[in-house]
């Protein structure tokens, strides 16, 4: 079996398991069979994440470094400046986010998948550029990290990454209307998904 077939199988894993630990189905299933790990889930969906994706890095990782195209040197010293700007882009970025919802601390105090629903829709910092400024920054580490390697093993960790984060966006986006509502609408039509720029719809 080709190498990098089974590299797309393993990050497809982990972005299958991801996205279904992530949704409301199975949350409502756990919540309704299984409520005593409520408390934990969010912390044992990072876990399960982290070990997921350092399965299919350390894979990647072994794997025989066949170069795209070769000899252009600048471009990894580029994509090494932009992953340090892509790091740093998420570091500003997630202080617009409850690190307690986001470890699960706040999950496991409240024993409730809802406990993020009272919540005010947080449109400060980054957010007033951008509705998804950490996906932004996301978008770039995998565009850098591609640039720094420009290896067939990065260009389906990149790829990957880059399909997901849109359908993910996508699927966060609807549960966000539900959440809050015309607020988050009117929000939609003033600020953009990723990039803070908005092309001018034709009269």
């Amino acid at each position: 079996m080709n190498v990098y077939f089974i590299l797309f199988l393993y990050w497809l894993l982990f972005y299958g398991v991801h996205s279904l630990m992530a949704s409301s189905q199975l949350k409502i299933w756990v919540q309704t069979t299984l409520p005593f790990w409520v408390g934990p889930y969010r912390f044992l969906y990072n876990l399960v994440s982290l070990l997921l994706f350092a399965l299919a890095f350390n894979f990647q990782r072994k794997l025989v470094a066949e170069p795209i195209f070769e000899g252009v040197v600048w471009l990894s010293y580029l994509g090494l400046v932009l992953i340090g700007f892509s790091l740093a882009f998420m570091v500003v970025s997630f202080r617009n986010y409850s690190k307690s919802e986001f470890f699960g601390m706040e999950m496991w105090r409240t024993k409730s998948f809802n406990s993020a629903l009272g919540e005010q829709l947080r449109i400060g910092g980054l957010n007033q550029l951008m509705r998804h400024p950490l996906y932004t920054a996301s978008y770039f580490f995998f565009i850098a990290y591609f640039l720094y390697k420009p290896y067939y093993s990065t260009l389906v960790f990149s790829a990957m990454g880059c399909i997901y984060l849109y359908i993910g966006t996508l699927f966060e986006e609807k549960k966000l209307v539900q959440q809050f509502g015309k607020q988050y609408q009117d929000y939609q039509e003033k600020v953009p998904m990723f990039f803070p720029l908005r092309l001018k719809k034709k009269s």
